[in-house]
């Protein structure tokens, strides 16, 4: 499959469309184990934004750092108007995961072999990659941006009114942009019912969200002594992030795996 990939890699055979096409709904798992239903999503009023590659395409390398610079100009899929991610075709996540720390892209991503993206390629009967396409909220195939130059990529998202709004990543953590402030959970990973605990007596609420930023669930705690507890027993097997917040704002975050 690959090698056909590659006879056909990078074809200018298309370019942005304008037209409206439909586009059919599917469902992938990401390599990080958190499940991604497109129409879920477009009927959040978002946009999403999709990239396609496989993990030995070189112009799908090559575009990862414009990739990166419009997923944190948009707002880390933490924004209310758009949301971004990759998913690959012919590879396993094993692979995936190995090309993410290699390139470093930021981008949710499902592989082609467990993640469904094979499925996914096939559904849409594209050929040439990287391909880049914008889905609006009627669900339809908006943009098909070509060349995938950052410019591009940035007039297409624009010219739908979607704004810019860098500074929600600041509420889109990271292992190595955590705050914990002694917050603390366990065990982690958890089954049925995790713990928390902190140290800040301003903190009003616990909130947890899953990797996409959806609010799974959020508990009000003024008064307590700097202690809760979670049934996360209903949650799906992924990574959670979990915020103690104050009228100020997040005070602490943290990472936690549900299994």
């Amino acid at each position: 499959m690959k090698n056909a990939l590659f006879l056909l890699l990078f074809c200018s055979f298309f370019t942005n469309q304008t037209i409206a096409q439909n586009a059919p709904d599917f469902t992938v798992t990401t390599v990080h184990g958190e499940t991604f239903n497109l129409y879920d999503k477009l009927d959040e009023g978002k946009y999403v934004f999709i990239d396609f590659f496989f993990t030995t395409c070189q112009p799908c390398i090559d575009i990862i750092p414009y990739v990166n610079t419009i997923f944190e100009n948009y707002g880390c899929n933490n924004g209310e108007e758009i949301y971004f991610i990759s998913i690959d075709v012919g590879d396993t996540d094993a692979e995936v995961l190995q090309f993410e720390e290699d390139y470093g892209g930021k981008l949710p991503a499902a592989s082609g072999e467990e993640g469904g993206g094979n499925a996914v390629v096939d559904l849409y009967e594209f050929n040439a990659f990287p391909r880049l396409i914008l889905i609006s909220p009627d669900k339809e195939i908006v943009e098909n941006i070509f060349p995938p130059t950052l410019e591009n990529m940035n007039n297409a998202i624009s010219s739908h009114g979607i704004s810019t709004d860098p500074e929600a990543c600041e509420t889109v953590s990271s292992v190595t942009d955590l705050i914990t402030d002694k917050l603390q959970v366990f065990p982690n990973p958890v089954a049925d019912n995790l713990t928390v605990t902190w140290e800040d007596t301003e903190t009003e609420s616990v909130r947890v969200n899953d990797i996409f930023g959806k609010v799974i669930t959020e508990i009000e705690v003024t008064g307590t002594d700097g202690r809760t507890q979670i049934d996360t027993g209903s949650f799906p097997t992924g990574t959670y992030i979990l915020t103690t917040n104050t009228s100020k704002g997040i005070k602490g975050r943290i990472l936690f795996q549900s299994m």
